[in-house]
């Protein structure tokens, strides 16, 4: 898989992981022997890519409406479950 689509797969892994908006700056352009992507991209808290640059320097705006943030959590909420299963030492609350 190309850096660009993995980098893509992670951000919005981790928005859902996290149940948070993120954001990744990314270099484009090629220095020495070095190649940057690019790809500059900002995920919502349900992984929806809500702005992404292309392979150029660029500057972008997106608007974030925390809202979404208990919208996924109340549609999704695995956290809590998480913190059950600690609660019930199913899971070694280490681990979490």
């Amino acid at each position: 898989m190309p850096n660009a689509e993995r980098q893509v797969l992670q951000i919005r892994a981790c928005a859902i992981d996290n149940q948070c908006f993120v954001a990744c700056i990314n270099r484009s352009g090629v220095e020495d022997t070095l190649h940057y992507c690019g790809n500059s991209i900002a995920a919502g808290p349900d992984g929806e890519v809500i702005g992404r640059l292309g392979l150029t320097a660029g500057t972008m705006i997106v608007d974030i409406d925390l809202a979404r943030i208990d919208e996924s959590r109340t549609h999704q909420n695995y956290l809590k479950d998480l913190r059950a299963l600690k609660d019930t030492h199913v899971v070694n609350g280490a681990d979490l």
